[in-house]
């Protein structure tokens, strides 16, 4: 038998919701091809979900859903340059402060606890 793609324990909640449903629904009539285009359905939705967080211009939230797992001391490093590079050619652009990037690690925490 071949694995998934996919391990369900890293899937979010709602990622097992839609894998699980695109497996029943499946026409195939092999279950592992049904594993693999479950696996696809998926992918697919992950990557309209990157779409939106990437036009959004909100690299917390894109850390989190990708589980990455930055430290708290790292955080306004990094924070800092993939908003300059987002949003770095606009007039009233300024570096974020400590504060802003304290409040995005929140976000980012709390985004990493709803994708688990």
């Amino acid at each position: 038998m071949t694995v998934p793609l996919l391990a369900w324990q890293r899937l979010s909640g709602a990622e097992q919701i839609v894998w699980a449903c695109a497996f029943a629904t499946s026409n195939a009539s092999d279950p592992e091809e049904s594993g693999r285009q479950a696996d696809g359905v998926v992918y697919r939705a992950r990557l309209l979900a990157h779409r939106e967080f990437s036009s959004e211009g909100h690299p917390e939230e894109e850390a989190a859903y990708r589980n990455l797992v930055i430290e708290r001391p790292n955080f306004d490093i990094w924070y800092r340059i993939p908003m300059e590079i987002l949003h770095g050619n606009r007039p009233r652009f300024r570096t974020p402060t400590d504060q802003e990037c304290a409040e995005a690690f929140k976000r980012y925490r709390m985004g990493l606890d709803s994708y688990m």
